[in-house]
């Protein structure tokens, strides 16, 4: 998901573009040019998911919260995980890797044991917080060396 729009956007941009060239409608003669408003359309979707919308004078009007990057996490388990006997019960530090774009967030926390990747990610700033909450369903696939105490699982994050 994390590109589906990206990838329709520039796919019906070029057909279209394409198709108009084939007709031979080219954008050189004023009196087509119009034609190609739907194609300028799709690739300036394409521009703005990608990065016009954290560019200063844009982001200021869409008011989505910025995270890419890769950050320390500290983990700590609640008293009621089901962590295995002679389980880390943390703290835990790991790291988070977050994709984003527009439309899309995706979150990799990696630790000393696991991997996990986020199936569905979603992101939140509560109003005049100063702070975004990034909250996803992950897939955990643990190192091999603790697969047989600590099985791949499913879970949530937020």
């Amino acid at each position: 998901m994390v590109s589906t729009i990206r990838t329709g956007a520039t796919i019906a941009a070029t057909l279209y573009t394409v198709a108009l060239l084939i007709l031979g409608l080219y954008p050189s003669e004023f009196r087509y040019l119009f034609a190609y408003i739907p194609a300028l359309i799709g690739y300036g979707v394409l521009v703005f998911d990608k990065w016009a919308w954290r560019w200063p004078g844009i982001h200021r009007f869409t008011g989505k919260p910025w995270v890419t990057g890769t950050w320390r996490v500290t983990l700590r388990p609640s008293p009621d995980s089901h962590i295995p006997e002679g389980g880390n019960r943390g703290p835990i530090t790991t790291y988070m890797t977050i994709e984003q774009s527009f439309w899309s967030l995706h979150a990799t926390l990696r630790t000393r044991e696991s991997t996990s990747r986020s199936s569905n990610a979603t992101i939140g700033a509560p109003e005049n917080s100063g702070t975004a909450e990034i909250g996803f369903l992950y897939d955990n696939t643990p190192a091999w060396s603790i697969s047989i105490v600590a099985p791949a699982m499913r879970g949530t994050a937020a």
